[in-house]
């Protein structure tokens, strides 16, 4: 699977899932709250990674390169346990210890999936 169907079935799972969403993870987060607000009441909380996340991704220069996912929600915990139970499924390595304070970084994502990602985020 690659990452834009990840993100499709974290939107299955109930979450609001955005990919290269916002300028930083502060306006990426403050937007998934106003959405969560004004919305969409019934989703269970949001994961996102944000423009800066995807120029750091491009400007890695190791094989591997990690992608960081920021995440929030009612219950935070409950919403990184989603994610992570949903990368897991699709194929994704990842790290994430339990600190809600921290973003869930997900492992060796290819080139291929964050150039879908761009393909899709420039198309009407």
């Amino acid at each position: 699977m690659n990452l834009t169907d990840t993100f499709d079935k974290l939107r299955e799972e109930g979450l609001l899932a955005e990919m290269d969403f916002g300028c930083c993870k502060r306006c990426a987060s403050v937007n998934c709250w106003k959405i969560l607000e004004e919305e969409d009441e019934e989703k269970g909380g949001f994961v996102y990674f944000s423009g800066n996340d995807t120029v750091d991704y491009f400007r890695s220069e190791n094989e591997g390169r990690n992608l960081w996912l920021g995440f929030g929600g009612d219950n935070p915990v409950e919403v990184a346990e989603v994610v992570c139970d949903t990368l897991r499924e699709c194929g994704y390595g990842f790290i994430w210890k339990g600190d809600v304070q921290k973003r869930i970084v997900v492992k060796n994502v290819a080139m291929e999936d964050m150039e879908k990602v761009l393909i899709k985020a420039s198309t009407p």
